[in-house]
């Protein structure tokens, strides 16, 4: 279960471990919690969002969706919509975001080189298409994130102010809960109320600190 560095994502020497689910599961609730616990924690969508902050990556987007782009600024909700009405609009966009991460993962783990410690000693990476790019081998353990689909919905259209319709299509786009929960190590169920979450994570926590200390 638990790999080499050279199999690792980036080939890290430090265990890592994903924390996944579907869109508006509670991902950064999980990792609001962990942070705060003073846990090692980096998440692919503050780095994909410093990519697009990058002029490089405005410039792409005004080139291949510019109706999306306005001040030289990216509206999300706009490029949203537009990825899941045109299929070869969101690879190329992938295509140009995906192969920036790596540098930008290695820069905010060494700046978080001060935390590490014998008894934090691993790090959490939430990633939310871990699954959909195939990348759950490179981690040593995998938790999924999971609610029920009506209220990633309610979710979606309160805080991205999708529509219930986008809101369906980006969740059918994603690989189904049961599925991702299958291929997990653990997973925390999140359909109950904060309180009882945070017991969750603390329990998690300890779990997976056990099981890394094996190694």
């Amino acid at each position: 279960m638990f790999l080499n560095s050279s199999k690792r994502l980036y080939k890290l020497e430090q265990p890592i471990v994903a924390i996944t689910g579907g869109i508006a599961s509670g991902k950064s609730t999980v990792v609001n919690n962990l942070e705060k616990s003073g846990r090692i924690v980096l998440s692919a969508d503050a780095i994909v969002k410093k990519i697009y902050q990058e002029k490089s990556t405005i410039s792409f987007i005004k080139e291949h969706a510019p109706q999306a782009v306005s001040k030289e600024s990216i509206n999300f909700s706009i490029l949203r919509e537009m990825f899941f009405s045109d299929k070869n609009l969101k690879v190329a966009v992938e295509d140009f975001i995906y192969p920036k991460m790596e540098s930008i993962f290695k820069q905010s783990l060494n700046d978080e080189s001060s935390k590490f410690s014998n008894d934090n000693f691993f790090i959490y990476y939430e990633i939310p298409l871990l699954f959909e790019r195939d990348l759950q081998d490179y981690f040593d353990l995998v938790v999924v994130i999971a609610t029920p689909e009506e209220t990633q919905i309610e979710r979606m259209i309160e805080r991205d102010k999708n529509s219930k319709e986008i809101a369906k299509k980006i969740i059918s786009s994603q690989l189904p809960m049961k599925e991702k929960i299958k291929r997990s190590h653990l997973y925390i169920d999140n359909s109950g109320d904060i309180e009882e979450l945070k017991i969750k994570i603390q329990e998690m926590d300890l779990m997976i600190k056990g099981l890394l200390s094996q190694l």
